[in-house]
């Protein structure tokens, strides 16, 4: 098609007595239209990409050192399900009237600080996961071993309470696990399957 109207305009020209007729002489791709000028190189948008594939493959990598990661989001909803978790072993150590080890008796409760203990750890993680801290996943984790060695305080005192929090922590380190493990894999994945960049 584009080769008729190639001659086609060409034989135009030839009619009339024009020697050429500018833009009638279309490549092969289409670029020009006929009577009129292929549009100027500089003038051409050019992809940042020589190979889609290497922009698909930049956009679907995730892994626990990337903002942009799915795990982050998994870890956020993790730390705020342990917040609401200590809230309630809170509530229900003062309806029952069996205090924590950090809350301490109703009569005389613990200071501010120590009664905030089990939230410090969310609340930090938290904030690393807004700042888009590097190697959240693995100080989620550890932040989980805190939050079971404060569960551990109340084993022998308050075991039905100690169960609860040991609970609390057990989901919080499976939930740190899983991020550190499976972003980890996919990171893996990704530098076993990236292509050398090519030269442009």
């Amino acid at each position: 098609m584009v080769n008729r109207s190639n001659a086609g305009v060409k034989n135009l020209a030839a009619a009339s007595g024009a020697s050429e007729v500018p833009g009638a002489d279309i490549d092969r791709y289409g670029t020009g239209v006929a009577g009129f000028p292929a549009p100027h190189p500089s003038t051409r948008v050019i992809s940042p990409y020589p190979d889609i594939h290497e922009a698909m493959h930049e956009a679907t990598t995730a892994d626990p050192e990337n903002p942009r990661s799915g795990w982050r989001v998994v870890l956020m909803l993790g730390w705020v399900g342990g917040i609401l978790g200590y809230s309630t072993i809170w509530a229900v150590s003062r309806q029952i009237g069996l205090p924590t080890w950090w809350l301490g008796p109703r009569s005389t409760p613990s200071p501010i600080p120590v009664m905030s203990l089990p939230f410090l750890a969310p609340v930090l993680v938290l904030i690393g996961i807004a700042m888009n801290l590097q190697r959240i996943a693995l100080y989620s984790f550890l932040a989980a071993i805190v939050t079971l060695g404060i569960a551990a305080g109340d084993a022998y005192t308050q075991p039905g309470l100690a169960l609860a929090q040991v609970a609390t922590s057990i989901g919080l380190l499976s939930t740190s696990l899983a991020a550190l493990i499976g972003g980890g894999a996919r990171q893996g994945r990704s530098h076993m399957t990236a292509k050398p960049p090519k030269a442009r």
